[in-house]
């Protein structure tokens, strides 16, 4: 129980990390080319290859500098390969909210609609769910030990073989 606690806790300060961290900045930018642009402070803006299907992306997950998968609305997935980042076909038009992998041919993404995907390293497939939730975010310790977190409380869990359902604690 506690550890579903502490697990819910750090998905909210997730969240607020990530929201904190997409507030514009006035800083103008310095150098430009064709693929990114610097700006004052130093971070990089890159080009992101499903902007102009008029997607929006939400959440960011790597194994490393040229491992990195981003997902996003209307079932964006790109992932970045150090040099350019590239669309993924993910199979689904539903939002993504979550994405998180033990290894980089052993990823998972989760949004609306119930969707959870997993990605084996060529294709996405979908998974069954338990109900047509918003599944927010995504998060496990190993292959064998994965939640998933949705809107109205709902959790489920994934152990490798299938998934187990439940929902958030309740004060004793």
């Amino acid at each position: 129980m506690r550890k579903l606690f502490v697990l819910f806790i750090t998905l909210i300060l997730s969240a607020a990390t990530i929201v904190s961290c997409s507030t514009p900045s006035n800083k103008t930018s310095s150098t430009t080319s064709s693929q990114s642009t610097t700006s004052a402070s130093g971070w990089i803006s890159q080009k992101n290859p499903g902007y102009y299907q008029g997607s929006g992306l939400v959440t960011v997950w790597g194994t490393s500098l040229s491992d990195v998968f981003a997902v996003g609305t209307q079932g964006t997935i790109i992932h970045y390969n150090g040099k350019v980042w590239a669309t993924m076909t993910s199979g689904t038009t539903d939002d993504l909210y979550g994405i998180w992998g033990s290894s980089s041919s052993d990823v998972y993404a989760c949004g609306t609609n119930g969707i959870i995907l997993h990605y084996d390293g060529k294709t996405w497939n979908p998974m069954v769910s338990n109900s047509a939730v918003i599944f927010t975010r995504i998060w496990g310790s190993s292959p064998s030990d994965i939640f998933a977190v949705a809107t109205l409380g709902a959790i489920e869990h994934y152990d490798g073989k299938k998934a187990i359902y439940g929902s958030l604690p309740t004060a004793d």
